[in-house]
């Protein structure tokens, strides 16, 4: 889990893989857009359903830019592709702290 100053920018990254027979796994993009919602230490939701950005196949990211009002604590993000036939799906920066 990473440290940052409010006021920061965090990049949220996920990779999407795909299992193929003979324990394979590809980088596959999703048929949907990916998105990503941040929560704060309190419950609340920071941003909300944001669409993230394709790097490459299967890679894509979103650069959160933070509040120096934001409340100081850890940080949950949720990347999801809905209606994705993926099954395994890696995200990077999950959670982060802010200071």
């Amino acid at each position: 889990m990473i440290t940052v100053d409010r006021g920061a920018v965090v990049t949220l990254e996920a990779t999407f893989q795909k299992y193929t027979p003979f324990g394979d796994y590809v980088l596959q993009s999703p048929t949907t857009t990916p998105t990503v919602t941040v929560t704060d230490p309190s419950g609340e939701e920071k941003i909300t359903t944001q669409s993230l950005t394709l790097k490459e196949a299967g890679k894509f990211y979103y650069h959160l830019q933070t509040e120096e009002n934001w409340l100081q604590g850890t940080y949950v993000s949720k990347i999801s592709a809905p209606f994705s036939p993926y099954n395994e799906i890696k995200v990077d920066n999950q959670s982060f702290i802010l200071e």
